[in-house]
């Protein structure tokens, strides 16, 4: 199978925008499925956690919600970008992977309903 799409740099980028402006994580809305890199999408709840939590958005508060997550990885999110100018379009990158790795999802899944023979093709469009 083909690989997803993904940008792996853009929820990089994202996620250290989060940690230089916590504020921001009130103006997205990214959910945590739209990450497709299994630690993002665990830091990034972990970062919508401190924020409903009203705690500071920093690597010892989303260090203590989780010993799985290297706080190596999370100092180097920390320092990663020197300004959140590219929040919107790392926002918008993200969004629209999602988008296309869904739209490839349900066609998969359309694909296996047309083979059963059960289906008419009325029920299938």
């Amino acid at each position: 199978m083909d690989t997803l799409p993904s940008n792996y740099l853009a929820e990089k980028e994202f996620l250290a925008c989060l940690f230089l402006e916590p504020g921001l994580i009130n103006l997205t809305s990214i959910s945590e499925n739209f990450f497709i890199d299994r630690v993002n999408k665990k830091i990034f709840s972990f970062m919508k956690t401190a924020n409903k939590e009203k705690k500071d958005i920093t690597v010892a508060t989303i260090s203590d919600y989780s010993d799985s997550i290297d706080s190596d990885y999370l100092r180097e999110l920390a320092s990663f970008v020197y300004t959140t100018s590219s929040f919107q379009q790392n926002e918008r990158l993200i969004i629209e992977n999602y988008n296309r790795r869904q739209i490839i999802r349900s066609c998969q899944d359309l694909v296996q309903l047309a083979k059963n023979k059960d289906y008419l093709i009325d029920q299938l469009l």
